[in-house]
């Protein structure tokens, strides 16, 4: 009852997080026919020889809508990378828009090169074409969600797809490990209690749109993680 109550909150604040990334899109999209709105505004100003174009405010507004661009990915996308780059914006436009002092500046390249080597050094590198589920992720939403028509018997979330593939390939169930699932690697993201928390799943055939993961690659990723 605990995890089924646990599973529940878990869907609950997924939605909601859908709910608050299409409020942003739209915000944006709002804030962006604005910023086009003035600059055509700015042209025939010039035209008409008086220019009154707020280049600064123009630029400061652009970068909020970038940082407003990335939250939405990192939520959406959950991972240590879109965190860190979302940071590393908000501490780049400090530094550009809001006229900082010497000691300001320094303290944020700083921190801008403390991000960039976190993002480099300590966090588990993903594929940018492939996207990261939770393990209770029902099939026919993950179907959704990649394109697929992946279906098997008596199993109900993503988690017990992986786990059933791996013990079927005598894959060690550890977090990093893959298995090939029709034309999708399957890589276990995260762990918690020895349980599968969230899996990525990156296309293997390149016939899926602009996906550029090989059959070839996958085989061979495949072959390294199949040990006893």
């Amino acid at each position: 009852m605990k995890q089924y109550l646990r599973n529940r909150v878990s869907k609950m604040s997924s939605y909601i997080e859908v709910l608050l990334s299409v409020l942003i899109i739209v915000g944006i999209l709002v804030v962006t026919v604005i910023l086009i709105k003035d600059l055509i505004y700015a042209i025939l100003d010039e035209i008409n020889g008086k220019f009154t174009f707020d280049f600064e405010s123009f630029i400061g507004l652009l970068m909020q809508l970038i940082i407003g661009v990335e939250f939405v990915k990192m939520i959406s996308k959950h991972t240590p990378e879109s965190t860190v780059e979302v940071l590393m914006l908000v501490i780049a436009r400090k530094i550009i828009i809001d006229d900082p002092s010497f000691f300001e500046i320094s303290i944020g390249i700083l921190s801008i090169g403390v991000l960039f080597v976190i993002k480099h050094l300590y966090t588990q590198k993903t594929n940018p074409q492939g996207c990261i589920l939770e393990s209770n992720t029902k099939l026919s939403e993950m179907n959704a969600i990649i394109r697929a028509k992946i279906q098997r018997e008596d199993v109900n979330d993503v988690g017990e797809l992986v786990m059933r593939a791996m013990d079927e390939e005598k894959i060690n169930i550890v977090k990093g490990n893959r298995v090939i699932i029709d034309d999708f690697i399957f890589k276990i993201y995260s762990m918690i209690d020895g349980q599968i928390d969230a899996v990525e799943i990156i296309p293997a055939n390149p016939k899926h749109d602009l996906w550029f993961w090989h059959r070839k690659h996958a085989d061979r990723v495949k072959g390294k993680n199949n040990y006893d």
